[in-house]
């Protein structure tokens, strides 16, 4: 991961999964889904800078609000934010993060037997010089 992208990620059945952005200093952001709660999160408890406010590095969770099996992500990914659409819109977070490196590697893992249908990765290009 090199910079700012698009992900995008469909599954016909939705289990619990991790989505890591990591760099080499160990910091680390994690968005995914705890099917437990039926919650998406955000954790940025070691993202990097969150000393300035005590709530700032903790977990966030927002609710899933479909019943269905099958799920939708898409990830806009910046060098300090993330924003996350499920659902078709119908679940959406974005936090801010202050690592000290950019954030250049994506891991995704799962406790269950989690099977992702398609993923795609798309670059974008930088608005700012």
């Amino acid at each position: 991961m090199n910079g700012p992208a698009k992900l995008k990620i469909k599954t016909g059945k939705l289990e619990s999964f991790t989505l890591t952005l990591s760099n080499d200093a160990g910091e680390q952001v994690q968005i995914g889904y705890d099917q437990s709660t039926n919650n998406y999160f955000l954790d940025r408890t070691n993202s990097g800078n969150t000393r300035f406010e005590k709530g700032f590095g903790t977990k966030h969770t927002a609710p899933r609000f479909v019943a269905n099996d099958s799920m939708d992500m898409t990830l806009i990914i910046d060098n300090s934010s993330v924003e996350l659409f499920t659902d078709n819109g119908l679940t959406t977070m974005t936090p801010i993060f202050f690592p000290s490196v950019p954030y250049s590697n994506i891991k995704i893992e799962s406790p269950m037997d989690f099977k992702i249908d398609s993923i795609s990765y798309t670059p974008l290009k930088r608005i700012w010089k």
